[in-house]
């Protein structure tokens, strides 16, 4: 998302026009276009590709530089269409008329918020439910890591030592009986919402346990197995109709 530029108030199938972003060794740049070469050994790394790097390791001894490509269809305005490759506002590496009959650069979406060039994934309804699921088992998670160890109540004046206490097979000698206190008992029911928010995620997104591998105790039967299966497939349905299309583009 962060090398396609495009008109965004176009919808999918109205783009005359699309800027895509590329990195390459500049030192390869340089031996395609000699002629050029001074300026691409001059250009520094690229900012930007430190920025949106997945690579956490990043520094900025790479020999990659962005490359930009515009490609302009064929309109009123432009007979001819444009295709342009160029690294900054100053070194054009390319400059002709557009070569493609269409614009070479194919969109995968499950769905599409309507007028506008944006997808819609049908995961983005579980974003609430998952927030709430987190803070569910954050509570759960830090109520179990304060309080996971017991602590130990003794009254003043039993005469028990710290020591005493520490291992097991211990004789503990003193005038009070120590007594575990147990801070971890958190409430059944938080349990059980964690449950029913994961029951709901599971029915809005259409992945079941069965399609996850862990079906529940009461799918026994194949032909149960076979429904709760086909309904996750036809869930996918539109995404894999969106794949195909994209490989016969």
């Amino acid at each position: 998302p962060f090398n396609i530029m495009f008109d965004t108030t176009r919808t999918p199938d109205e783009h005359d026009w699309v800027l895509c972003r590329t990195f390459k060794s500049k030192y390869d740049l340089a031996a395609k276009y000699p002629d050029l070469a001074d300026k691409i050994l001059a250009m520094a790394p690229a900012s930007e590709y430190f920025n949106y790097g997945m690579d956490m390791f990043n520094s900025n001894k790479s020999d990659d530089i962005a490359v930009y490509e515009f490609i302009h269809n064929k309109t009123e305005a432009l007979p001819e269409g444009r295709f342009m490759l160029f690294l900054d506002g100053d070194t054009v590496l390319q400059d002709m008329a557009n070569p493609y009959p269409e614009l070479p650069v194919f969109r995968i979406s499950p769905r599409d918020v309507l007028g506008t060039s944006f997808g819609y994934s049908p995961m983005f309804p579980l974003l609430q439910v998952q927030d709430a699921l987190n803070a569910t088992y954050s509570a759960i998670l830090s109520n179990q890591s304060a309080f996971a160890v017991q602590s130990i109540f003794v009254k003043r004046g039993s005469d028990i030592s710290p020591k005493s206490l520490e291992g097991g097979l211990n004789i503990i000698e003193g005038n009070e009986k120590p007594e575990p206190i147990n801070f971890t008992n958190t409430p059944a029911e938080v349990f059980n919402f964690a449950k029913t928010l994961e029951t709901q995620m599971e029915t809005i997104s259409g992945v079941s346990s069965v399609t996850r591998g862990n079906p529940e105790a009461s799918l026994r039967s194949g032909t149960a197995l076979a429904m709760v299966q086909s309904t996750s497939l036809q869930y996918m349905s539109g995404l894999q109709q969106q794949y195909i299309r994209l490989m016969e583009d």
